[in-house]
C-alpha cells in the first residue's frame, strides 16, 4: 500500500458526481419476522424524532432494527414477537434465512435496478444486527460465525456489474448488537451502543478489508459512527489503491469521550432533545466528516443545491428493510417519487432508493411497480 496521502483536494469521481439514482438494498435475517411499528401514511423518521424522541427505539419504523426493538420490553415489536414468535431468540431467524434462499435469483434484482434507471447499487453487508450476508473469514469477537454460508454479497456484486451497474456495500461501522447492546430507546443512546473494545476495532477493519479485497466496492457506506481507534484514513486509502474511484459517505465518526457512561448518556439525551424540535426548520441535517466524499441525509432533502456532493437515502414506504405490518398504500406515491427524483437532481444530489426483499429475496409488487415506474417516467421525460 503506498503512503497515506491527503484526500482534502481529491473531486469527487465523475461516475457518482452523475450518477442520479442508486438502488439500496436491506436484507438479512430481520425479512423473516418483517414488523416494525406503522406510522401515520406518508409519516417518517424524522416526524417521530419531531414528535416522541423518547419512544425512537420502541416506535422507529425500521424493520431492519427488529433486534434493537425485541430489546424493548414494552415496544410494539417485542408483543409481536411474544404473539407470533414465542421465545424464539433473534438468533432463531438466521436458520430460517438461510433456508429459504433456494430460488432467489440476484439477476432478476439487477434487471430490475437497470429498469428503475439507477447507476449504481449499495447492498448491505452487514446490519447492526451483526449478520454478515458473506461468508467472512474473520473470528467474530464472541467467537461464533454470524455469517451466511452463502456469498449473497458476490453473487449481487456480480449480477449488477454484468449489467453495467456500479456496487457498492453497506457495512454497519458503528453498531454490532451480536457483540455490544445497549438497546437504543432515545436518540441519544446510540453513541453508548457503539462497542470500542480493540478486538472489535480489529473485527470491524478486518472485515471491511475483506469486503474491499473480496468485491472491490466503488462506494462503502458506513453507518452510525465507529469505535474509537478504528483508521478511517487508512482505510479509504486501502480503498482506493484497489477502486481508485471509489467514494465513502460521511457516517465515520467515533462517539464522543464518555459516552457510554450512565452520565455521558443523560448528558447527550438532554443535549439530543433539545435540538430534536429544530428538525421541523432545518430536517437536511448538519455534519460531514473530514474524509467524506459525499453526505447522507435520510429522509430529508436541501432545498438549494450544495456546496459539497450529497445522495439523500429512503425506503419506498417508513423503513428500509421488509416490514409486511406497512399497508402497500402507506407507501410513497409513484408520481410524487417521480418529483422527487427530479428535486433531488435538481439540487445536486442523488437518490439511493431503497427496496426491501422478502425473506426469500422476493421484491414485492408495491416496490417493484414503484421504481419500475420511476424509470420509465424519467426516461419518458428525458427523451422529450
Amino acid at each position: 500500500m503506498s503512503r497515506i496521502r491527503s484526500f482534502a483536494d481529491r473531486p469527487i469521481p465523475r461516475w457518482f458526481r452523475d450518477a442520479g439514482l442508486g438502488i439500496f438494498i436491506h436484507w438479512g435475517p430481520f425479512a423473516v419476522p418483517a414488523f416494525a411499528p406503522v406510522m401515520e401514511p406518508g409519516g417518517t423518521i424524522i416526524d417521530l424524532l419531531r414528535t416522541d424522541p423518547g419512544n425512537f427505539g420502541a416506535k422507529l419504523p425500521y424493520a431492519e432494527w427488529y433486534r434493537n426493538a425485541l430489546a424493548i420490553d414494552d415496544s410494539p415489536t417485542a408483543h409481536h414477537h411474544r404473539a407470533v414468535w414465542g421465545d424464539l431468540p433473534y438468533e432463531g431467524f438466521r436458520a430460517i434465512f438461510e433456508g429459504g434462499l433456494a430460488d432467489w435469483d440476484p439477476a432478476a434484482w439487477a434487471d430490475l435496478f437497470v429498469e428503475a434507471g439507477a447507476r449504481y447499487v449499495v447492498m448491505v453487508a452487514k446490519h447492526a444486527d451483526g449478520y454478515c450476508l458473506w461468508p467472512s473469514a474473520v473470528r467474530h469477537p464472541r467467537g461464533d460465525a454470524v455469517c451466511s454460508p452463502r456469498d449473497l454479497v458476490g453473487e449481487v456484486a456480480a449480477a449488477v456489474r454484468s449489467r453495467g451497474l456500479r456496487f457498492g456495500v453497506y457495512y454497519c461501522t458503528g453498531w454490532d448488537w451480536s457483540v455490544h447492546h445497549v438497546p437504543v430507546r432515545r436518540l441519544g443512546d446510540s453513541f453508548a451502543c457503539i462497542p470500542n473494545e480493540p478486538d472489535h476495532v480489529r473485527y470491524v477493519t478486518e472485515q471491511l478489508d475483506e469486503l474491499v479485497d473480496r468485491v472491490a466496492p466503488s462506494v462503502v457506506w458506513a453507518d452510525v459512527g465507529t469505535p474509537r481507534g478504528f483508521d478511517v484514513a487508512r482505510f479509504k486509502q486501502r480503498l482506493v489503491d484497489r477502486v481508485p474511484d471509489a467514494v465513502i459517505n460521511d457516517r465515520w465518526d467515533p462517539p464522543p469521550p464518555g459516552s457510554a457512561t450512565p452520565l455521558g448518556r443523560r448528558m447527550l439525551n438532554a443535549i439530543v432533545d433539545a435540538a430534536l424540535p429544530h428538525l421541523a426548520d432545518r430536517p437536511f441535517l448538519p455534519g460531514h466528516h473530514r474524509l467524506a466524499d459525499f453526505r447522507t441525509p435520510e429522509y430529508s432533502e436541501p432545498d438549494i443545491p450544495q456546496a459539497t456532493k450529497w445522495e439523500t437515502t429512503r425506503g419506498l414506504g417508513a423503513g428500509f428493510g421488509h416490514n409486511a405490518n406497512e399497508p402497500d398504500t402507506h407507501k410513497i406515491d409513484p408520481d410524487d417519487l417521480v418529483a422527487l427524483y427530479r428535486r433531488v437532481e435538481m439540487a445536486g444530489g442523488n437518490l439511493l432508493l431503497n427496496v426491501g426483499p422478502k425473506a426469500d429475496g422476493t421484491i414485492t409488487d408495491a416496490e417493484s411497480s414503484r421504481v419500475r415506474h420511476l424509470g420509465a417516467a424519467v426516461a419518458t421525460e428525458d427523451a422529450r
